[in-house]
């Protein structure tokens, strides 16, 4: 019997570490020229679909280009690290820039990493700085159109100092969010995301289909 329980004992050393790498995303692969995802984008109270197509990529860029409801923009991120530059402001409806990006994932991936920068938001009518912090609160299953994904929940919070391209302003407040992201054909891909902000802007958007390659 003394014997069995040393099994016992080694066996559950044995399998604490593989569990606990499980839960650690050290990188994905960056998307491809074909990918595409589908959202239901609820914007400030009204439903639209929403669809990144990836164009092109370069050294520097994922080229993408974005429908929601019956507008196009033209987006992008960072083939460095993932990190949004260009796109749609999901809280206001337009054509919005990040600068030197908005960096929703910073590997490795695992519950309690945390990482905070700055960016410069440009959208139609207002320049915005903003400070934000995100954190990984966990690893849990999420249920959506597109599937049953395990994925990595992280918050954010940011303050926002805005001014109009007219010169009113500054204008100071606050986000918050949560999103999840999961690993998908090793891609990385947002499957949840809500928002609101003291401004009044908010979405929540959820995956409805993930074409990859």
């Amino acid at each position: 019997m003394k014997n069995q329980s040393w099994g016992f004992v080694l066996l559950a050393a044995l399998l604490i570490p593989a569990v606990s790498s499980a839960q650690k995303l050290e990188r994905t692969r960056n998307w491809e020229v074909g990918d595409k995802l589908t959202y239901n984008l609820v914007m400030k109270g009204r439903p639209m679909r929403m669809v990144e197509q990836v164009l092109e990529v370069t050294d520097a860029e994922i080229r993408m280009t974005l429908l929601a409801g019956d507008r196009t923009y033209d987006a992008a991120l960072s083939a460095r690290d993932m990190s949004r530059v260009r796109g749609l402001c999901q809280g206001s409806g337009q054509a919005c820039t990040w600068l030197p990006g908005d960096v929703w994932a910073a590997f490795p991936l695992e519950t309690g990493k945390s990482w905070s920068f700055t960016m410069t938001v440009t959208n139609e009518g207002y320049v915005t700085e903003v400070a934000s912090e995100r954190k990984v609160e966990a690893v849990e299953t999420v249920d959506t159109p597109a599937g049953q994904f395990k994925a990595y929940r992280v918050s954010g919070a940011e303050s926002l100092t805005s001014m109009s391209k007219e010169g009113k302003g500054p204008y100071r407040g606050m986000a918050t969010m949560t999103y999840w992201l999961a690993s998908i054909k090793g891609k990385l891909v947002l499957v949840n995301w809500e928002y609101s902000n003291s401004f009044g802007e908010n979405f929540t958007r959820e995956l409805q289909a993930a074409e990859l390659k």
